[in-house]
């Protein structure tokens, strides 16, 4: 092939006029190159002078490989920015960082409110006031040896009930100690119901009882049974201040923390020393019942008289499914 520069040949003349224009041919297409095939400005659908330029054009694309390969390990928001160049604005699709890459802030809120939650749970499963899982109550019939127990100190011929129409109930309910105790009690069967319902409502509020035994264990004395602010229920015997039978001896009725809920004669005294601290009722302790508490709302709801409301004596240990 003839040297196209050659200024000997014959065509020299031509070629002297074309060699200058190759020459900015090619210079444009390496500019064009190096600026990565000529930018954003380029309509891609539309065929440029420097696709036509073989080789030229070619090397210079596979040069843009890296600046694409390296887009691809930042987040999703700028490969789709990347593969996307040249198109208009308004069709480029940006996805949200925090949509699909969680966040450091993210992990901790999340982190926080199960913390939250979780104190909830534990204050609710602690609260003695909500939870009733532990509470249980039993009544069954008089067995011999209650029956033998129960004779003559609580019960003896003559009485206005026979051992048949009592039961004997254990239940469960709060101590001063804040721990959960077994008590015992003797009721009329008629009143087995109203009192399982009563003494859960009582577990529930938390209230706390200082013990419930059988007044057999004080030998029948209802008053050595108060002095030790025994709760308790039958007992055959007369009412105070009265030679008719006590509600007590029907097995109707119950005296609660008796020593701090003190029976009170007219006059205001009680005749029980340990329990004169306990007649300021404005003075609420742990124990003590007065009205529109969780006790006496407690009997309300099965129709039980309370004796703190009667006007004189006042007797505010004592409630009866019966009156009086």
């Amino acid at each position: 092939m003839r040297n196209l520069f050659d200024i000997s040949s014959p065509i020299a003349p031509r070629r002297r006029r074309l060699a200058p224009a190759l020459l900015v041919v090619a210079l444009s297409g390496a500019v064009l190159a190096a600026c990565g095939g000529g930018g954003d400005d380029v309509d891609e659908t539309q065929p440029t002078t420097t696709a036509a330029v073989g080789t030229t054009a070619t090397t210079p694309v596979s040069a843009v490989v890296p600046t694409t390969t390296s887009a691809t390990s930042a987040p999703p928001t700028t490969v789709a920015e990347t593969t996307t160049t040249g198109a208009e604005p308004e069709t480029t699709t940006t996805v949200e960082p925090e949509s699909t890459v969680p966040t450091e802030a993210d992990a901790t809120e999340a982190e926080a409110e199960a913390e939250a939650e979780a104190t909830v749970a534990a204050a609710s499963a602690s609260s003695a006031s909500t939870d009733t899982s532990g509470y249980w109550f039993s009544a069954v019939a008089i067995s011999a040896d209650l029956a033998a127990r129960m004779t003559p100190s609580s019960w003896r011929e003559g009485c206005p009930v026979g051992l048949e129409d009592l039961r004997y109930v254990t239940v469960a309910h709060w101590g001063f100690d804040g721990g959960v105790h077994q008590g015992e009690l003797v009721v009329n069967a008629d009143t087995v119901g109203a009192l399982e319902d009563i003494f859960r409502q009582l577990y529930a509020a938390g209230y706390p009882i200082t013990q419930m035994r059988l007044i057999d264990d004080f030998g029948g004395d209802d008053d050595a049974s108060i002095d030790a602010d025994n709760t308790s229920a039958f007992n055959c015997r007369s009412a105070t201040g009265s030679s008719s039978w006590s509600n007590h001896a029907y097995g109707r009725a119950i005296d609660i923390n008796p020593l701090i809920n003190p029976y009170v004669f007219e006059g205001g005294g009680t005749s029980h020393a340990a329990s004169e601290t306990y007649l300021d009722r404005s003075n609420v302790r742990p124990g003590m019942i007065v009205e529109g508490d969780a006790v006496v709302a407690a009997f309300d709801s099965h129709g039980w008289d309370w004796g703190g409301r009667w006007s004189s004596p006042v007797d505010r240990q004592h409630f009866s499914s019966s009156g009086g």
